[in-house]
């Protein structure tokens, strides 16, 4: 059985004045825009470009769906995302790691 949670508004309150759907647009929109700062530092960085082209060239082949598995949480980090992993040296030797992995078949 799925509990549901208490406290909070209400569906019902959000419909009637909006107020709701504006704070949650609010919170996406700012969430989108830091993931989209994270990503573009990912990508650009003299220290992850090899981990991008790794998952561009060897897991996805495709820029978009490396973006998606860059972003994606993944269970093996504890459910970071690789991008957010890769914010010290000691996590992108981990995310080689992962990748080397995922290349060998040994984590799928």
């Amino acid at each position: 059985m799925i509990n549901k949670p208490t406290g909070g508004t209400s569906r019902a309150n959000h419909e009637r004045d909006g107020s709701g759907l504006t704070d949650l647009c609010a919170r996406l929109v700012q969430k989108y825009v830091l993931d989209c700062q994270k990503f573009s530092a990912f990508y650009t960085g003299t220290a992850t470009r090899p981990v991008w082209d790794r998952i561009l060239n060897e897991v996805t082949g495709n820029e978009e769906l490396a973006a998606e598995f860059s972003m994606r949480p993944q269970p093996y980090f504890d459910g970071q995302s690789i991008v957010s992993h890769c914010t010290t040296q000691e996590g992108i030797q981990a995310v080689e790691g992962f990748l080397t992995q995922v290349e060998y078949g040994v984590y799928a």
